[in-house]
Parts: structure tokens; C-alpha cells; sequence
């Protein structure tokens, strides 16, 4: 009886486990919030993040046709989940709060134009 206990119980804490897969991200966002550091540039300048299911991302401009492109992964820790974006050797991470992805100066991948900017899923 102990050995099935036993079982059960690690059977569940298996299929709790809060680890992201990535497919679960992938999709389209857009910025929702933003605080300026630099008053000159325009949230229009950066209005939509794509995660790709191939690992690359692109912050889309508003009226350009080529964005800033890299790559991305999922980091879990235990207090929160980051998303790192790799673009042209800089490396930089988004909080990923269920389907809010935000920035904070001076990890942000706009060199450091905004203190903070807020993404949400579009579905």
C-alpha cells in the first residue's frame, strides 16, 4: 500500500512541475506599457515582439520593414521566469509574468532609451 502512496505522490509532483516549455510562449506582442529615459524616441519606434518557435524573436518598427532580430531562450529560476534575448552579442532579459513580458533599464534591448516596457500577448 505504501509503495502505491509512494507512487501516486511522485506521479503528481511530476505533472506539477511549473517548468515553461517554450511553445507555450511563442506568438505575437505588443507593447501595452512604457516609462521614457530618452523623451526624443517614440513607442511607435518598437510596437510588436514576435517569438518564433525557432528560437528567434524580432522587435518589429512601425513603419519599417527589418526589425531587431536574435535569438531567444527560456531561463526558470526559482523566483521568476526570464526569457534571454540574444542579439548581436549582447545578451538581455525579459520577466515573463503569464503572458506580460516586461523590461527594466538598464536590461532592456532598446540601449537603455526607456526605464521600463511592458509586452502583452495578442491572441
Amino acid at each position: 500500500m505504501s509503495k502505491l502512496i509512494i507512487t501516486i505522490l511522485f506521479f503528481t509532483l511530476i505533472s506539477c512541475s511549473t517548468n515553461l516549455k517554450e511553445y507555450e510562449i511563442v506568438g505575437k506582442y505588443e507593447v501595452d506599457k512604457f516609462s521614457y529615459r530618452d523623451k526624443s524616441v517614440l513607442v511607435d519606434d518598437y510596437s510588436t515582439l514576435s517569438l518564433n518557435p525557432d528560437s528567434t524573436f524580432e522587435f518589429q518598427m512601425y513603419n519599417k520593414p527589418k526589425g531587431l532580430t536574435g535569438r531567444w531562450k527560456i531561463v526558470q529560476s526559482k523566483k521568476e521566469t526570464l526569457i534571454e534575448f540574444t542579439c548581436a552579442n549582447k545578451k538581455m532579459n525579459g520577466r515573463l509574468k503569464g503572458t506580460i513580458i516586461s523590461f527594466d533599464y538598464p536590461n532592456d534591448p532598446f540601449n537603455g532609451r526607456y526605464n521600463s516596457i511592458l509586452f502583452v500577448r495578442l491572441r
